[in-house]
């Protein structure tokens, strides 16, 4: 989304037009947040995903990864199996420009 340059020709005129205008920044603000997150999980889900695959000739390497991945980056263990089955549910990123 491009951004106008704030000049007094184009301050909003009213309480009403701030309010819209504020609401307009906020929404695009935590649209791209969400979208972020989203691509977050699904490249860490395609790191680890073909990293245990690389390995799955050992019995429970993929659990054990997610463990010591969760403990190197003292981050909540919740959130890093969300980015597997997410990769594993849509392999192929934005599938939507691909579509006439």
């Amino acid at each position: 989304m491009a951004t106008r340059a704030i000049t007094p020709a184009n301050f909003p005129k009213s309480s009403a037009d701030l309010r819209a205008a504020v609401k307009v920044t906020l929404f695009s603000g935590q649209r791209a947040a969400d979208h972020a997150k989203v691509r977050t999980y699904h490249a860490t889900g395609r790191l680890i995903r073909h990293h245990v695959l690389a390995n799955q000739d050992r019995a429970d390497y993929g659990v054990k990864t997610i463990r010591r991945l969760a403990a190197d980056w003292q981050l909540a263990r919740s959130g890093w199996p969300r980015g597997d089955p997410f990769y594993r549910a849509f392999p192929i990123w934005a599938t939507w420009p691909k579509l006439t």
